[in-house]
Parts: C-alpha cells; structure tokens; sequence
C-alpha cells in the first residue's frame, strides 16, 4: 500500500510526515511508543520490528520426575532458545527427547555429554500464530464431532484415535503461547487466556474418549438424553469458534442461555440418571460447555 502524506515544518529545522493511522492502530502505536527508522539512498523506512535477543536459560531436571515434560514446554512457551539441562541419570537423555518431541516444535538436543546437554530451538515457530489459532478451532470441531458420533454409533474403538488428536492440540496451542511470549502482539495475554482454555478443552474431549474406550467392553448403551447435551456443547464450541472470527451479539446471548441450560440438565442427569455410564457423559458436558463458556470473557474483552 501506497500513500501520500504532505511534509510539515514543526520548528526551525525539524520537518514531520504523519503514520497512517491503520498501521499505527495496527502495530499499537502511541505517543512514546519508539519506532526503527532506517535510511535507504531516496526511502525512508519505519518499522516496529525488534532485533530479538537469544533466551538462554538452565534447568536441572534430576529431580522433577513426571513434572519434566511441563518444565521445558513452559520454558518453550516462555520463548527460550537455548536450555542447558543437568540430570542425574543417563537414561533421563531418551525421557527429555521424547518431551521435547511431543510439543516443542523446532528444539533439538545439540550437545550431550555425561552429565549435561543443550536443547537449541533450530526451527522459531514464532510468525504468523493467527494461522496456527484458526488451525486449533477446526482441530478442536473434528475432535467434538468425532467424540459424539463415535459415542452414538456404539464405534468406542475409534475413540482412541480421536483422543491422539489432541496430542495435535498441545502442539499448536504450544507454539501460539510461545509466539505470543516471543512477539507480543495486541491483546497478548487475553489471546494467551484462550489457547489456555482451548487445549483445556481438548483434554476433556481427550479424557472423554479414552474412558469410553476403555469401557468398551462393558456394553456401553447411552441414552439418548446425554447424546443430545454433548451434541448441544459442540454446537455451542462451534459457535464460539465462528464469533471469533465474526463479532455476533445474538451469537454471544445464544451461548449465554444455552450453556444455562445445558449446565441444569446435565446437572439433573448426573443426579438421576441410572446408567453410571450415562452419569459419567454428564460429568464431561458439565465440564466442557463451562470450559466453552469461559472462553467468552477474554473475547468480549479483546474485542469491545
């Protein structure tokens, strides 16, 4: 985009060309804000872009046991580049491979020696996260969609299957909260609330599936009652995942009063139901569709 700006004389010898006021709203620019102004033969270039410097950090994982995983994911999301790990045991070396593997997209261990090793980031993931972000939604859909018809068709083998996309999740959401760490974009923490509740949301549908897979031998008959509340907190997910994109008053009222609803009958039928299978389903509508709803704070936040 090209435009013409006319040159004004603010003193003796200083001379001023306005901003476009699209691109400053855009990159959140205000008064004090400093920008990179760059000289180019005949051009003048203004960038908000900033040299970032490498985030080198250590972690001593000799004692974090099952909490290592989270340990050096939170450091990714942090926007390390560099880790230097101790351990204590050398078979740690193969555990810290495999959680860096699972959702840390571009860390690769890079020396090892007896003691110690260094993780190094060779791939930044960090970019354009709002591609990532629509990627997660659609993610998360298939997942309810496939959820609710394998419960309804009695298929609980294919449960299992749809519980490893959330392992997908994890990555995507993994690598949105870095990029926002990295870069800081507009609305950076209430961006970052979301795809906290997003990947929340996808262990539910995880847990969900791999419990009735691992009751599939039972004779699992659901009734129909328990189907359609599930079926009514995807719609509701689906929802949200459309005003996201789409700022809808009416849409943002309808989840309102369905997730009221929703939450008093399954409430009703984790109380009375006299299938437990039946009382289990409950217990994950209730969670999910709250899980959904608190989605829509940090939205309206972000978006009025």
């Amino acid at each position: 985009m090209i435009v013409k700006r006319k040159v004004a004389q603010i003193g003796p010898s200083t001379l001023m060309v306005s901003i476009p006021s699209e691109w400053a709203k855009k990159h959140n620019l205000r008064k004090g804000v400093e920008v990179e102004v760059s000289v180019h033969d005949d051009r003048l270039v203004i960038s908000t872009e900033k040299i970032d410097e490498k985030l080198v950090g250590a972690l001593d994982v000799s004692k974090l046991r099952g909490m290592m995983l989270r340990y050096i994911v939170s450091m990714y999301k942090r926007g390390y580049d560099e880790i230097l790990v101790e351990f204590d045991r050398p078979e740690l070396v193969s555990e810290i491979q495999k959680a860096i593997g699972k959702e840390a997209v571009g860390y690769e261990i890079m020396e090892q020696g007896s003691r110690t090793l260094v993780i190094r980031n060779i791939a930044e993931t960090t970019g354009d996260y709002e591609t990532t972000l629509r990627r997660t939604f659609l993610l998360l859909n298939t997942m309810a969609k496939e959820a609710y018809e394998a419960l309804e068709k009695h298929e609980f083998d294919t449960l299992k299957n749809v519980a490893f996309l959330e392992e997908a999740n994890n990555r995507f959401t993994t690598t949105i909260r870095r990029t926002i760490n990295k870069t800081m974009p507009k609305n950076a923490t209430l961006v970052y609330y979301i795809v906290e509740q997003l990947e929340k949301i996808a262990d539910q549908y995880k847990y969900l599936c791999m419990h009735f897979f691992n009751k599939k031998d039972e004779n699992v008959k659901l009734g129909k009652k328990g189907l359609e509340l599930l079926k009514a907190t995807n719609d509701c997910f689906d929802v949200f995942s459309r005003v996201y994109y789409a700022y809808d008053q009416r849409k943002i009222v309808f989840l309102g009063e369905e997730r009221k609803r929703i939450v008093a009958e399954a409430a009703e039928l984790l109380e009375n139901a006299k299938s437990k299978h039946d009382r289990v389903l409950a217990h994950y509508v209730l969670t999910i569709v709250q899980e959904v709803f608190c989605l829509v704070g940090p939205y309206l936040a972000m978006t009025l």
